[in-house]
């Protein structure tokens, strides 16, 4: 019996098992922040201004991370469903095959 193999010899399903793809973090919610009755105090002024950018200045650092790590895994899934795609193709044809040998077999033997 003849073995179908894969025509990229890269594709593999489970390569990427191996690599490190952190998932994305939470963004800090306002719990992070002081409360006082569910409501967040900042002191007034030129500081408060100084918290906010540095808070948004952090927040843009996790949604970077966030971006990156979502990238990472899209390519992932890409690469995978292009190899599951490919090899139920292949499936398929090497199916398709031994249903049509099978059929030759029969009206010969008939």
């Amino acid at each position: 019996m003849s073995r179908i193999t894969l025509e990229n010899q890269d594709d593999d399903l489970y390569g990427d098992l191996e690599d490190n793809i952190t998932p994305p973090t939470p963004s800090p919610s306002l719990s992070s922040e002081i409360r006082v009755n569910d409501k967040v105090t900042v002191p007034p002024g030129p500081r408060a201004r100084q918290i906010n950018i540095q808070h948004e200045r952090e927040e843009i650092q996790i949604l970077k991370q966030q971006v990156e790590s979502l990238k990472k895994e899209n390519n992932a899934l890409k690469k995978n469903m292009g190899i599951l795609y490919r090899s139920a193709k292949l499936e398929l044809d090497r199916k398709d095959a031994r249903t049509k040998r099978l059929e030759e077999e029969l009206k010969m033997r008939a």
